[in-house]
This record gives C-alpha cells, structure tokens and sequence, in this order.
C-alpha cells in the first residue's frame, strides 16, 4: 500500500511512497475520514513518493482545508514537480515552487 496512517494524541501521519494515483485514492479518503474528525494536526512525509496524481492532491487540499494544522515533510521532488504543475503549491507546499 503506497500510503501508511500513523496516529498520536491528536496528531495525524500520513506518510506516502511509492506511486500513488487514482486507484487509491478511494481507499486513501475512505482511511482518512474517522481519523480527520478525532485529529486537529496533520503531517503528510512525502519523501519516499515516486509519483502521485492531481487526484491524490486534491484530496490533500481537502485534508489542509480540513485540519487545523497541516504541514507537508520532505516532499519528494516528484511531489514537487506535480504540485508545481497542478498550481497547489500555496495550498500543499509553500516553497514547492521555489524547489522545482
């Protein structure tokens, strides 16, 4: 699965690899639901992503809507690239535009 949920207290840890596309993004939202409404931060690791969809980055900005607290770690240059060429960099990744 290119997607693991980790949970503490209130913190929420998404941690994402491999290549995750439309095929899981069912899933990915289905997993993510009960966890949002009991966890008011979320990290997304995004350092073993290899590729990932707008499908998939539409779903984050849900999530970043969502959480009190949202914050990307280590975003892949994969990450990077298809945030840059989604236009979400503000919303997923505040210096994405400044490392692609």
């Amino acid at each position: 699965m290119p997607f693991l949920i980790q949970t503490e207290n209130d913190r929420l840890l998404l941690e994402l690899s491999g290549s995750l596309t439309i095929q899981h993004a069912h899933q990915l939202s289905e997993s993510l639901k009960d966890s949002l409404f009991s966890h008011s931060s979320v990290t997304v690791q995004a350092k073993d992503l290899e590729d990932v969809d707008t499908c998939i980055l539409q779903l984050l900005v849900s999530v970043q809507k969502t959480a009190a607290h949202f914050t990307v770690r280590d975003p892949s240059s994969a990450f990077r690239s298809a945030v840059e060429r989604s236009g979400l960099g503000r919303e997923l990744c505040s210096d994405a535009r400044e490392a692609a």
